[in-house]
This record gives C-alpha cells, structure tokens and sequence, in this order.
C-alpha cells in the first residue's frame, strides 16, 4: 500500500469554507481522481491532524462527512475507502467477474465453495429451453478483492454439455477463462437483470454481513460464440460500497444491443 499523499490535500486556513469541509472535498478528489483504492486505509485522526497542522475535531468532521456520503467506511476507528471507479466494459462487454474485480485495482481470487450435480431451481428456469427436468453442474464460488469477500456465483451449467469437461478451475482464474483456454469456449453474449434483496442467513454468514442485510443479486445468462448456454447463474454482494459507471451515448446503445439488464 503508497503511503497517503499528503501533499495532495489543499487547505486554505484564510477561507471562508470550513476547514473540515475543504479537507473531506480533497479527500474525495483524490478517489474520483483514482488516487486511492477500495479498502484503503486513510490517516489516523490524530495522524492528519498533524501532518496538516489543524486540529483533531477538523479532520473527525471531515470523515463524518465522508462517511454519511458513503465515501468511506468506518471500523475499529480507522476509515476505509468505500469507493471504486467501475469500467463500463463490465456492461459493455462480457467481462468475466475476476476480470472484473481486477481492473478496480484489487487482487482477485476466488474459492470453490461447493460443486454437485442438480436440477435447475425453479427461479432460474426464464427460458423455454430451461427444464427442470434436465441435470445442471452447480459450482457455487465465492470472490474475493484483496482477500475481501465481495460476490457469491451459484453457477450452474448444463450437464448434458459439460459432464466431460475438467472444470477444477483454480482460485487465481474464473470459469470463463478456464473454458476459453482449455476448451475454446467463449463467453460472448449475456442476459442480466439485477435486483436489491435482504440477503438469507447462509448468505450472509460467507459474505460476514447480517442476515437480511440489503444485498445485491443478480442473475445472469451466458451464451457462447456458438449461441449455446454456458450457464445461468444467480449471485449475491456486499452493497455496502460506493461506484461510479461513466457512459457515453454510443456506451449505452452498445449496452442495450448486446444485454438485457435491469437494476
């Protein structure tokens, strides 16, 4: 981890404006200039008030204010960033999670959780062609970001395709990755909706969340440069960070062309 910039925070002690507010407005300059990464740590109260010569009660008023704008997270005592910047291409394209995870700056890994042979849950069966009565390979992952556990994948992939397939994938590579390496299948098209929920117990406990806590699910279709299914899969995350997406007209018209998403 860089050590904080200091020198990045400007404060003006002839100012009208609050020496609080001009500190948290630095702050968050320097996470929408991506200076800073997701979970980092920032100065201690003490430490700030310091290096920038101004009183404590300043700097704890300046992350209360970043803390009620979600820009931050506070545990122990110490703030975090709660902030990252997320690549468009992750709707643009079909972008593999740990990909995904990746070009916020983290490490990704990942760890397989459970994997079994079962019917398709009736929730996910959104297509004609997706039969209770047909056998699906369930691998149920959970994702990790600077081993921070962010996503659970419930994957599950037609048998019937893939029973011959080594799918003992390892936890520095996702599915689609192992798939396109060693097997030439390649993710190319999606269909995804999202929706907000009060996550269950068992849910919860992997993501160390509380139970009910508001979570992220979303469920996704994936096909293959040959238009077959490679999986339907349901998720969950964590909600408790703070993203921004910047698109441009022609970015959403690509969107709606090649996805079916609803948040």
């Amino acid at each position: 981890m860089n050590p904080f910039s200091y020198e990045q925070i400007k404060i003006d002690k002839r100012s009208s404006l609050e020496i609080s507010y001009q500190l948290a407005q630095s702050i968050k300059l320097m996470l929408l200039n991506h200076e800073m990464t997701y979970n980092e740590s920032l100065p201690s109260i003490v430490d700030m008030s310091q290096a920038l010569s101004i009183r404590k009660t300043d700097v704890e008023e300046a992350y209360q204010l970043l803390l009620d704008e979600k820009f931050v997270t506070k545990v122990d005592q110490m703030f975090h960033v709660n902030y990252f910047h997320f690549s468009a291409n992750f709707f643009l394209d079909v972008v593999p999670l740990i990909d995904a995870i990746r070009q916020m700056g983290m490490e990704a890994t990942t760890k397989t959780l459970s994997k079994k042979v079962v019917n398709l849950p009736s929730e996910l069966q959104l297509l004609p062609q997706l039969s209770n009565d047909d056998k699906y390979i369930n691998i149920k992952r959970l994702y990790y970001g600077n081993g921070i556990p962010l996503v659970i994948l419930d994957i599950f992939m037609p048998y019937n395709r893939f029973q011959d397939i080594d799918l003992n994938v390892s936890n520095q590579e996702g599915i689609y990755e192992h798939l396109y390496k060693f097997h030439d299948i390649k993710v190319t098209s999606s269909t995804r909706t999202f929706k907000v929920i009060n996550i269950d117990k068992e849910n919860a406990k992997i993501l160390n969340m509380l139970p009910q806590t508001a979570s992220y699910q979303g469920v996704s279709i994936t096909y293959d440069q040959h238009k077959k299914i490679v999986d339907v899969t349901r998720s969950w995350s964590i909600i408790n960070y703070f993203f921004e997406i910047e698109y441009s007209k022609e970015d959403i018209e690509k969107i709606i062309a090649h996805h079916l998403f609803f948040i």
